[in-house]
């Protein structure tokens, strides 16, 4: 028997941004889908600003904007009509809802496309659709689904400053999306969900120096010819094995190569002081020190 979620347990504060990261498969949306309602869990409960999804339902889906990651629009109505329907189902007086609409279809670059069904939509266009339905009215909880996924760049940054400007102004935000640049620019706390579970939970510092495998060290060679390419290379290895214990070689491109190393905060001088030495050799050009990115650590925790 498959449970698609299995005993998760998390909240969201008012004017935080929570993000949900996990691989295809790990219960995300079937979170959202309980979340929302759509799923009846076998057991647990949620509450949406005091009200309870299982028992006082109709009072717990006025409060919150949902995002689905499928696509959930009415085949017969215009984009203009779609807001122009969510606005009266937000409550939205009929003297505000031209300049709620007209919101919508400028930031989100759909004023051109205002008359056309969804069937003549691109997907992008589609999906910045969905994302001003779950926004607009102002909910207390904003769930999105992978909001961004075929956004254009543009799109993609108003999204962003309408999650942010939504979760600093006593709103919740609850975010699953793929895009680690994404979790890191707009989530308060993180946690990573595999096969149903919550497997690490906190803010992004404390996730990264909870699973983190040290430091990243990126060195640039000297523009050399092939042989002497491989013999700096040779000499860089060397270098790297005897100033840094169980440092490991993880990419090698052209003219640059990266090495992970078990490197504590508290070392990062005598790390500069050597890596300087070794650049003052002339054993390669420059060198750069990292923190474990957010994607490593997805990687890390599958």
């Amino acid at each position: 028997k498959l449970v698609a979620v299995n005993g998760v347990s998390f909240g969201t504060r008012r004017g935080e941004c929570f993000g949900l990261l996990g691989v295809n498969g790990a219960g995300k949306s079937t979170l959202f889908k309980m979340i929302t309602g759509e799923i009846c869990p076998t057991s647990g409960y949620a509450i949406v600003d005091g009200s309870s999804i299982m028992s006082n339902r109709s009072s717990a889906l006025r409060k919150f904007g949902y995002c689905p990651q499928t696509e959930a629009l009415c085949p017969l109505m215009n984009v203009q009509e779609h807001l122009f329907l969510f606005a009266r189902l937000r409550g939205i007086s009929f003297q505000n809802i031209k300049n709620v609409v007209e919101w919508g279809l400028r930031h989100m670059g759909l004023r051109n496309y205002s008359k056309q069904l969804p069937s003549k939509l691109s997907g992008g266009n589609r999906r910045k659709l969905q994302v001003t339905l779950a926004i607009i009215g102002n909910p207390q909880l904003i769930c999105l689904d992978e909001p961004t996924t075929g956004v254009d760049p543009r799109a993609r940054r108003y999204v962003w400053e309408c999650i942010s400007g939504s979760s600093t102004i006593d709103h919740g935000v609850l975010l699953t999306t793929h895009s680690m640049e994404e979790s890191e620019s707009l989530c308060h706390k993180l946690t990573i969900m595999l096969s149903g579970q919550l497997v690490c939970f906190g803010n992004l510092q404390h996730i990264k120096s909870k699973f983190s495998r040290g430091y990243t060290i990126n060195l640039k060679m000297y523009n050399l010819t092939a042989e002497e390419n491989k013999k700096a290379a040779t000499e860089i290895d060397d270098f790297i094995a005897s100033s840094f214990n169980d440092a490991v070689l993880t990419s090698k491109n052209f003219n640059v190569v990266q090495y992970q190393a078990p490197i504590m905060s508290s070392q990062l001088g005598s790390v500069f002081d050597k890596l300087s030495h070794g650049k003052n050799k002339k054993l390669f050009e420059d060198f750069s020190i990292s923190q474990t990115t957010l994607e490593q650590v997805g990687l890390w925790v599958d």
